[in-house]
């Protein structure tokens, strides 16, 4: 099952129950940059769902790529510099 899979419904639920799970308290400014992450991933998902016209590379580059850290994707960004 890939990202693009799940629907909009599916992933708000999945994203309520695990900060249910964890139970983090985040500052107002935290809450914010939370909300932008999510609303992007969300566009970018929905994107996928409706067949946009991007290269299957470019698609796969996405999916791979959506929900990691920004550390993450930093450290996959410098290996492929090199």
């Amino acid at each position: 099952m890939e990202v693009a899979d799940f629907d909009e419904e599916q992933i708000a639920i999945f994203a309520h129950n695990w900060f249910r799970l964890i139970n983090w308290q985040f500052s107002y400014k935290q809450a914010k940059l939370l909300q932008q992450y999510y609303n992007s991933n969300k566009l970018l998902v929905n994107c996928l769902n409706i067949d946009c016209n991007i290269s299957e590379k470019i698609r796969q580059e996405i999916e791979h790529n959506l929900l990691l850290p920004i550390s993450k994707l930093e450290t996959e960004n410098n290996k492929e510099i090199s």
